[in-house]
């Protein structure tokens, strides 16, 4: 079964969310939208950054004070009980 496994191959999906983070953006700069909508990042998820998270070199396009942190969580049904856990951008080329 393991040999099985090996031969396996998918296809990676990777969800982009650049055009709703482009509107929330456009409805914020024109006074449509709050800063509370656009920052409204879960408590769970900013602990993970803090603690998992990739520091990049881009601004955060709200406030322009802070450096956005990344995080890539990996699913899938062959990673059995390690789905939803996050990697790092080497474990991802890994897998």
């Amino acid at each position: 079964m393991l040999e099985n496994l090996r031969s396996f191959k998918t296809m990676r999906a990777s969800i982009d969310y650049s055009l709703s983070k482009r509107r929330t953006l456009i409805a914020l700069f024109q006074g449509a939208a709050s800063a509370m909508d656009a920052c409204d990042a879960d408590p769970y998820l900013r602990r993970a950054a803090k603690y998992h998270g990739e520091l990049t070199t881009r601004s955060c396009p709200v406030c322009k004070k802070f450096k956005i942190v990344e995080l890539r969580y990996a699913f899938g049904d062959q990673l059995g009980q390690y789905s939803g856990r996050i990697k790092n951008e080497k474990e991802l080329a890994q897998m």
